[in-house]
């Protein structure tokens, strides 16, 4: 009998500890598929992820951990492809590739190369750090402007991509930005300014892979509306402006940019500048070959005949959340409830260096008459100065390098040097004036 008892006992036990592993390993299964977050704006949120062959679960930083179900405007930006409102439709065979994402407040913006899918349905498709699909939270949208897409926030986003329907296999997705040069072809040696730029955090680099083996200007306004997107996260103004062109304040009360725009409220989208072309006749050299030369062909200094001050291709700076669709310098639409504002051009102006080269866009600006009676108009003398310093200092450190002279090789490498020979070191020896010599 008591065998009987505790067999009973013993059988008791083996059913509960089974009750309790099978419920830790449904616990543990199911937070592999469903997590329930709080949030401010949700507070009971369910992400459902697609089965993992890994156990690894995705963190939810704090940024990511927004959900919605519309995008914002969306009706607004209906009714405006209704219209064609900055419908611009460029290359019609072009492919949809899919350039950066980014997350916003209340939405993500894809940009991608595409130059014709104005208005055109598409679907957002949402994915976790893995890179796997985040089930049942595809959203149904539309490319406005040109090449953008808006969708609604997903919690734990990682990577974005798109569809045509639903149930197709997405292109690749690419990485969710949080928180700018655009660069389409560039050879080598170019390149190296760049990347000095990049490394000092002066400037963000997009390179944008297109299926075209050569591209024309058609492509700029990719490249514009990729930086409206980019900035509208990070940046309170935009220059919407090219490399030749540069603004200059003539009023010597306004010390600096930003204190010229501090003094817009907040209805305020966009800033109109006028500008003054300047005669650029020449092209600059390909490479550097010494101080001289590079001041010689600096821009600012070499180019001063100069047209009247025109409002025909006026330039902005503009208030990116508030535009909802750019054109090549200023907005095609602005969203309710904003205005433009447009500087005295005795206060600020841009100065265009502008090609004279023939068969370019453009090419034909001399014979308009918003350019005529040229007269020469130099640069204000000390900030020339200042930018001649600045621009020389940064040209010789990337591209003025000089040889590792062997004398600098201190004595235990040196030792090496003897060892295996000169060539390991590709050093010169300060006296040498013709091939390199070996070490004694």
């Amino acid at each position: 009998m008591s065998c009987y008892r505790n067999g009973i006992k013993c059988m008791l036990l083996l059913f509960f500890m089974g009750l309790a592993a099978l419920n830790t390993y449904s616990y543990w299964r199911d937070s592999l598929n469903v997590n329930t977050l709080n949030t401010s704006m949700h507070p009971e949120v369910i992400v459902e992820q697609s089965p993992s062959t890994t156990p690894f679960q995705c963190p939810f930083e704090s940024w990511n951990q927004v959900h919605s179900d519309i995008v914002p405007n969306e009706n607004l930006h209906l009714e405006w492809i209704q219209n064609n409102i900055s419908r611009r439709d460029n290359i019609l065979e072009s492919q949809i590739r899919l350039l950066s994402s980014f997350v916003y407040p209340d939405h993500i913006s894809i940009i991608t190369n595409s130059q014709r899918s104005y208005g055109q349905k598409v679907y957002c498709r949402y994915f976790n750090c893995l890179r796997e699909e985040i089930s049942n939270s595809s959203y149904q949208s539309i490319f406005f402007p040109m090449n953008v897409i808006r969708c609604p926030r997903r919690i734990g986003v990682k990577y974005m991509s798109i569809s045509f329907d639903s149930e197709e296999i997405p292109q690749e997705p690419i990485p969710l930005v949080y928180r700018v040069f655009e660069v389409f072809n560039m050879n080598e040696y170019s390149r190296k300014i760049i990347d000095e730029y990049l490394r000092t955090g002066e400037i963000e680099l997009t390179v944008i892979q297109s299926e075209y083996k050569t591209i024309d200007w058609q492509f700029h306004l990719l490249q514009i509306n990729e930086c409206h997107q980019r900035s509208k996260h990070h940046s309170k103004w935009v220059i919407n402006v090219d490399i030749d062109e540069r603004l200059v304040i003539l009023d010597d009360k306004i010390k600096s940019v930003g204190s010229l725009l501090s003094g817009y409220n907040n209805t305020v989208a966009e800033v109109g500048f006028a500008i003054r072309r300047i005669q650029k006749t020449e092209k600059l050299p390909e490479k550097y070959e010494s101080d001289e030369q590079i001041i010689s062909e600096m821009e600012f200094l070499k180019y001063n005949v100069s047209s009247p001050v025109s409002w025909g291709a006026y330039k902005t700076i503009y208030r990116p959340e508030k535009i909802a669709a750019m054109y090549y310098h200023w907005a095609y639409q602005r969203y309710p409830d904003t205005v433009a504002e447009y500087v005295k051009s005795e206060i600020a102006l841009f100065r265009h260096y502008r090609s004279t080269e023939k068969n370019i866009l453009g090419s034909g600006w001399l014979t308009d008459p918003n350019y005529k009676n040229f007269s020469i108009v130099s640069e204000e003398t000390k900030l020339a100065e200042k930018l001649k310093e600045n621009v020389l200092k940064k040209i010789k450190y990337v591209y003025d390098p000089r040889v590792l002279y062997c004398e600098e090789i201190a004595e235990i490498p040196y030792e090496e040097y003897k060892e295996f020979g000169h060539d390991i070191f590709n050093c010169t020896f300060r006296n040498e004036t013709g091939s390199n010599k070996s070490a004694d």
